[in-house]
């Protein structure tokens, strides 16, 4: 019954709206998973720093709570009930799934704690809700939602309200307040965001506060036109003539500016996944802004002010370092330890190449779970695709869509090997077949080179080679 009142929604949207309007209306409130938003908007929305604004998440609340602190001011029992009643109605449109089980949870919370007096320790009460959330449901601590709105609430918590009185110098009171929530969320949520995708949106700051003043009322609309919607158009054919042209305009004059934010240059940075130093350095540094000293502002460090840049600068240098560093690298395994790094019962049959920020994979095997396992390493590395890709298998129509999705070039030879003399070859990254009869290749990333045997019978013929190995890597097994 509740999944057929939200599918009537999200045609009622498409039909009192058209397209793009109605689909980007009913996935403010609904999320895109709901609602089939184009892909040009969701890629303009990534690039932009937006795609919080497009998925059920305690970011969105937290958007819509900051218009709920904009007409409450500082009456803390309105504030409490309107934010109650948003987020009750936002569980009943977008659905009671975990995700914004969760989200409405933590956003509730963040409300809860932002209206509490500061000796009631409101970090301390976060923490421990989070804590008996784990024990209730240990899993959720690998789900990106509940990390995302754990630190977003964290956010608000802590520097919401410094944020907001240093913006208050240059804005209303209120306005200031309700800006100082998403921006608050956007700058604590930043490591996360590239340790899980790797790609920072440059301008997600910037292009936050200026647009959410338009981003938040929309969404409060389209959430005030849902229970409009539902009712007979005999009832509401007059209100929706009155309102759709002003909301059409507002939507596409919102998407035109999202569409020149994504089409900045260098709009979209892709870092990679940080190394684990430059991770620490960038938590200390976005800490040690954005954590306000006693009676202090968020943005005015503790002493020592230069000392966030510099921490910020050299973070960045470790991460470009490695982001154009070259290197040939086997998923799951350790020069160092001569053993797999990962837990896992299954071999992990991939290879990666990479040189001056470019990528290359080879694949000893076309299942899907290695092709999703393969998209995780683009984001880490921050890539849209490998130049080429080589899966030494055969494989069905289903996963050669999966794999083709994965890069520029893919290909698989005869017989799942390439005919020696036909060479793999994109700026700076070569792969050679060495062997008629066998999978041994030769590759190159730049200035290092390592040779890959595939499956017993590359071994064999390896036994034999007296040549030198100048990077010894275990085989790559062969999975049917």
């Amino acid at each position: 019954m509740v999944a057929q009142v939200r599918s009537h929604l999200v045609q009622a949207y498409s039909e009192a709206f058209s397209s793009p309007s109605g689909p980007l209306l009913a996935a403010l409130v609904m999320g895109q998973k709901m609602a089939q938003v184009p892909d040009v908007i969701r890629e303009d929305f990534r690039r932009a720093g937006l795609s919080h604004a497009l998925a059920a998440s305690g970011f969105h609340l937290s958007v819509l709570l900051s218009s709920v602190l904009l007409i409450a001011g500082q009456r803390r029992l309105l504030r409490l009930g309107l934010g109650a009643l948003v987020i009750l109605g936002f569980i009943a449109l977008a659905g009671p799934q975990p995700s914004v089980v969760r989200a409405a949870l933590m956003a509730g919370l963040g409300l809860l704690l932002l209206s509490m007096k500061t000796r009631q320790r409101p970090v301390g009460v976060l923490l421990v809700a989070v804590i008996s959330m784990l024990l209730i449901a240990p899993v959720w601590v690998q789900s990106l939602g509940f990390q995302f709105s754990v630190v977003a609430t964290m956010g608000l918590v802590v520097s919401a309200g410094p944020m907001g009185e240093g913006l208050s110098r240059w804005l209303p009171q209120r306005l200031a307040l309700a800006m100082a929530i998403p921006l608050a969320a956007t700058c604590w949520t930043i490591p996360l965001q590239l340790l899980h995708f790797g790609k920072l949106p440059l301008y997600g700051i910037p292009v936050n506060l200026l647009l959410t003043p338009v981003l938040a009322p929309l969404t409060l609309t389209a959430m005030m036109m849902a229970p409009v919607l539902l009712l007979p158009p005999v009832f509401t054919g007059w209100l929706l003539a009155v309102v759709r042209p002003v909301v059409v305009l507002v939507v596409r004059c919102f998407l035109f500016m999202v569409h020149g934010a994504a089409s900045l240059p260098l709009a979209e940075v892709p870092l990679g996944q940080p190394v684990p130093l430059a991770a620490i350095l960038l938590v200390v540094a976005c800490l040690w802004w954005l954590v306000p000293r006693p009676g202090g502002v968020a943005g005015r460090p503790w002493r020592r002010p230069w000392l966030a840049p510099v921490l910020l600068l050299l973070a960045l240098a470790m991460q470009v370092q490695m982001r154009f560093s070259d290197e040939i690298r086997q998923l799951g395994w350790s020069r160092r330890r001569s053993a797999t790094v990962e837990r896992s019962k299954e071999p992990v049959p991939l290879l990666v190449a990479r040189h001056q920020g470019r990528a290359a994979l080879i694949s000893a095997t076309a299942r899907l779970s290695f092709c999703r396992r393969a998209r995780k390493e683009l984001h880490r590395l921050g890539l849209d695709g490998f130049d080429w890709i080589l899966v030494t298998y055969r494989m069905s129509e289903e996963q050669r869509r999966c794999w083709d999705a994965l890069g520029q070039q893919l290909v698989r030879g005869h017989d799942g090997r390439l005919v020696p003399g036909v060479r793999l070859e994109s700026p700076g990254l070569v792969l050679v077949p060495l062997s008629h009869e066998a999978h041994a290749y030769g590759v190159m990333a730049g200035g290092r080179r390592a040779r890959v045997l595939i499956g017993p019978t590359a071994q064999q013929w390896a036994g034999g080679d007296g040549a030198t190995v100048l990077d010894a890597w275990p085989p790559l097994p062969s999975v049917p």
